[in-house]
């Protein structure tokens, strides 16, 4: 069974990313790759995804929410260093993302916390990650699961 479900998420990666990049008319001006989740620790009910959002479009548009399955909820959220001290806030009005631009969720930055989550994530599955934009609508993200070590995590 889990030769089948890898065989299908690779399916659904190599056709959701050739789309991407070919030279056809893209359902919506909001571009993500580079999707992943990082792999929890034993014991630990929360995570994290990162990717890459480039705006084709011609006009700003307003990243204004994020759903999962995976997660009873989810957030945007947004690393910063103030006066030595690492702080984390959740981005509550959405994010603000300008005609051409391209706005990288990393770890340190910004990200998309998974809290309480309801399902095993384990390296090398993928899952789905759904983005709301203001304008360009949802947009379904496949999400690779991946393993970090902590000497990878932490680079501060």
């Amino acid at each position: 069974m889990r030769y089948l479900t890898t065989l299908f998420l690779s399916l659904f990666f190599v056709n959701a990313f050739a789309a991407h990049h070919g030279d056809v008319d893209h359902e919506t001006t909001m571009h993500v790759v580079h999707a992943w989740i990082k792999e929890p620790l034993p014991g630990m009910t929360t995570s994290a995804a990162y990717l890459m959002i480039h705006n084709h479009g011609a006009d700003t548009d307003r990243l204004i929410g994020v759903r999962t399955n995976i997660a009873e909820f989810n957030e945007i959220h947004d690393m910063k260093i103030e006066d030595g001290v690492m702080k984390m806030r959740a981005i509550t009005n959405g994010l603000e993302i300008g005609p051409d631009e391209r706005v990288v969720f990393k770890p340190g930055g910004l990200h998309i916390m998974l809290f309480n989550l309801t399902e095993e994530l384990v390296d090398g599955t993928a899952r789905v990650v759904t983005l709301e934009f203001e304008k360009a609508g949802k947009v379904d993200v496949p999400a690779l699961v991946k393993k970090v070590s902590r000497q990878t995590e932490h680079r501060h």
